[in-house]
């Protein structure tokens, strides 16, 4: 009796080979396609297991690309509003926000790990000096007692002479105050106590930095080529902050000195502090001069500078700033308004020009030029030989330009008539007594140079720089009109008392 599988039929079918429900195929065909069946869904599982450990390792791949292009954009941002603020009003970006935005402010200094620079230190001295213990208290004048048991002080200082680097050991004995019990110890001849470079070296990198405008890494390279010094960058800065606090107080004599003068010249111009607008004022004499750069172009700065008690003669630009200035009288600028008709003529020869009254504002335009040049001239002149009659004529052509009738149609020739009229009390002056000057060139002459500065250097980085520019602008152009040589009275505000550092300034001692 045939069996199938593990137990036997009781009843056999007799459609084994052929069955009729399934379409007449055999029971074994049926076994062996399910058994096909189960192979390729096996298959399928392992393939659909791949896929999603795939796309599981890319999901959590773009959820990290999507939290970097989040900090980048932050960073980016934070950026832009650091470097390019519309103005210095905008205010900067909350810390806080910025930590939320996964973006850290970078601490000050040099990038971790990165070597710093420093000046190498002199072992070696070229000569000694002995410096005597005082005997006398510089703090409450009394009688100090030398003390030669006491180890004595040695000072290493470098300095030029004869054009080389010369280094100087200072030799300090010790004394001690009977009254206030300090330890004393004095100071040698173009010594500085408690600095390593001498007076010399020092006016020679104040005078390349702010006379001549040389940047601080050519600084470096010049004192190491030419004098065999080895300073950093940082030492050059150090030694203009440090020269600027000492010579502030002769700044501000000489600010105190502008409201005497007979006749002054003011202007300013454009600066940059950090990327921010600034402006340098600067108010000039025949002996003096004084540099100031300020956030702000209003007048106030310049009346402040002068002070409430100047009377003489002021001598500017149009600019309205000056306005509300007290003094006596005003002189403005005659080649400012030269120089405005000529550049509005040029701009009447445009051919997209096609106004029909050209040749009527050309013709007054050419008028003004005309009388600034004759004033120009006959300022120039010798005043005893200054013809009255010249003078009249100067008046009646000022009256002439005023009284023209022009419309505001004429645009250019009407602004300019203005401006006639505004100001028909300060075009004049210098005929009134000699001594005043028919321009401003005098100012303009004192701007030059710190603009040619500025162009270099594009500005400062910090007010700090800026405001020590402007000291020691001051003290250097009013050391050339005065006729003082410019190294020898920044060695004297460098490293003398300022009683002194006043006579190499002024050529006399200082007064009161």
């Amino acid at each position: 009796m045939p069996a199938y599988g593990f137990y036997p039929l009781i009843r056999p079918c007799p459609h084994v080979n052929a069955c009729p429900h399934i379409g007449g195929a055999s029971i074994k065909a049926l076994a062996n396609d399910a058994s096909a069946y189960h192979r390729v869904c096996r298959e399928f599982d392992q393939r659909y297991a791949r896929l999603w450990t795939w796309f599981a390792e890319a999901r959590d791949r773009a959820n990290q690309l999507e939290d970097e292009v989040t900090r980048l954009k932050a960073a980016l941002r934070h950026e832009r509003r650091r470097r390019f603020r519309r103005s210095a009003d905008t205010p900067k970006p909350d810390t806080e926000s910025l930590q939320e935005e996964g973006v850290t402010k970078r601490p000050p200094g040099g990038v971790p790990g990165h070597r710093g620079v420093c000046r190498p230190i002199p072992h070696d001295a070229d000569c000694s000096v002995n410096v005597p213990a005082p005997t006398l208290c510089p703090h409450c004048n009394a009688r100090a007692a030398s003390y030669p048991s006491r180890c004595p002080d040695h000072h290493l200082q470098e300095d030029l002479h004869d054009g080389r680097r010369h280094v100087t050991c200072y030799i300090h004995s010790w004394s001690r105050c009977t009254g206030c019990r300090r330890w004393l110890k004095g100071v040698g001849l173009d010594e500085l106590p408690g600095f390593q470079l001498g007076p010399k070296i020092r006016a020679l990198v104040i005078y390349l930095r702010q006379q001549i405008g040389v940047s601080v890494d050519h600084v470096v390279d010049l004192l190491k080529e030419c004098h065999g010094f080895e300073i950093s960058a940082a030492t050059v800065i150090n030694v203009e902050r440090h020269a600027a606090r000492l010579a502030e107080p002769l700044a501000q004599d000489v600010q105190r000195r502008l409201p005497a003068v007979d006749v002054l010249h003011a202007d300013e111009t454009h600066w940059r502090i950090d990327g921010q607008r600034a402006y340098l004022w600067t108010h000039v004499t025949g002996d003096l001069a004084h540099f100031k750069v300020d956030p702000t172009r209003g007048g106030e700065v310049s009346r402040t500078i002068l002070g409430p008690d100047f009377d003489g003669v002021l001598v500017t630009d149009c600019y309205a700033g000056y306005n509300q200035h007290v003094a006596s009288s005003k002189q403005k600028c005659m080649a400012h308004l030269r120089r405005t008709a000529i550049d509005w003529a040029a701009s009447l020869d445009d051919p997209s020009n096609k106004d029909s009254q050209v040749s009527q504002i050309r013709s007054y335009l050419n008028r003004v030029r005309h009388f600034a040049e004759e004033a120009m001239r006959l300022d120039r002149q010798d005043p005893h030989r200054q013809q009255l009659k010249r003078m009249n004529q100067l008046r009646k052509e000022l009256a002439g330009l005023i009284d023209e009738p022009l419309t505001r149609s004429h645009d250019k020739a009407y602004q300019l008539q203005q401006r006639l009229v505004v100001y028909q009390q300060d075009w004049l002056t210098f005929l009134n007594a000699s001594g005043i000057p028919a321009t401003n060139n005098l100012a303009e002459r004192a701007l030059r140079p710190l603009v040619v500065i500025r162009k270099m250097t594009l500005g400062h980085k910090s007010w700090r720089g800026a405001s020590s520019f402007g000291i020691l602008q001051t003290l250097i152009q009013t050391a050339r009109r005065q006729g003082r040589h410019v190294l020898r009275m920044l060695e004297a505000v460098i490293s003398k008392p300022p009683s002194v550092a006043y006579r190499y300034l002024y050529g006399q001692p200082e007064s009161g």
